[in-house]
């Protein structure tokens, strides 16, 4: 880190009650220079993906899961 780096950052803690995240391809940005130094540089995928659904257990047995949800989960 450069001292021009260092006096760029600043480090903040908060608490989160609502987010927004923005989506990208390809690998972290870094400046040529940087890739030398001995800091991990990196993506962490997430993804989000479905699956069988889980009926409420106080639900009564009778009451079917609604067509418009079943085509979204996984057989």
């Amino acid at each position: 880190m450069t001292r021009k780096e260092r006096n760029a950052t600043t480090v903040l803690a908060l608490p989160i009650t609502e987010a927004s995240a923005k989506r990208r391809t390809g690998g972290p940005g870094d400046d040529a220079e940087d890739s030398n130094l001995p800091i991990w540089a990196g993506v962490v995928p997430i993804t989000t993906t479905l699956d069988k659904t889980i009926a409420c257990v106080r639900m009564p047995d009778a009451v079917a899961e609604p067509e418009h949800i079943s085509h979204y989960t996984i057989e």
